[in-house]
């Protein structure tokens, strides 16, 4: 790498930094600033690499950061609500993700790892139709049979097969 590719690569991230202060100093005094496609960028991708990363309380930072300044982006809901998931905050999680399915209702990962959460929180029966919902968009998808269907039928044949050995103790089979 030549010094001079460093050098603008430096300015960038100075310009960047530039962005991100002032953004910072408009939101204490209340006005929503305006961050460009290449910033929102590098906070994403800053986000998803710390989520990668294991460093779940920054990339939910970044995420929330994210959501606040670029709230039509459902991959930034998407984040929000894995990176809830990830540290077993479920109930916020079904929250993000339901932001999420309000601007892409036809994503049926979204209703899946709503599923998800839902049979973490001992809310069987929600467990079950949100892996309904995610079947029937799955199905209406254009690339048919859809890869998650696969993944739908395993986690449906796997609570099944547990509520049965336990005997459905609590009283929430699909049913």
């Amino acid at each position: 790498m030549m010094i001079s590719e460093t050098q603008s690569q430096v300015e960038k991230l100075e310009e960047s930094l530039g962005q991100i202060s002032d953004f910072i100093n408009k939101n204490e005094l209340n006005e929503r600033p305006v961050l460009s496609e290449e910033i929102l960028s590098c906070l994403y991708g800053s986000a998803y690499a710390f989520y990668m990363h294991g460093k779940y309380e920054t990339a939910h930072h970044y995420f929330q950061l994210l959501t606040a300044v670029d709230p039509h982006s459902k991959k930034n809901w998407m984040g929000l609500g894995a990176t809830f998931q990830v540290q077993k905050n479920y109930t916020l999680a079904l929250e993000a993700y339901s932001f999420a399915a309000l601007l892409d209702i036809d994503d049926p990962y979204i209703s899946f790892y709503a599923a998800e959460c839902f049979f973490f929180l001992n809310q069987i029966q929600k467990g079950f139709e949100a892996l309904d919902a995610a079947e029937e968009i799955a199905i209406k998808h254009k690339n048919t049979p859809h890869p998650l269907l696969n993944h739908i039928e395993l986690m449906r044949t796997g609570w099944e097969k547990y509520l049965k050995e336990a005997g459905d103790q609590n009283g929430c089979s699909k049913a």
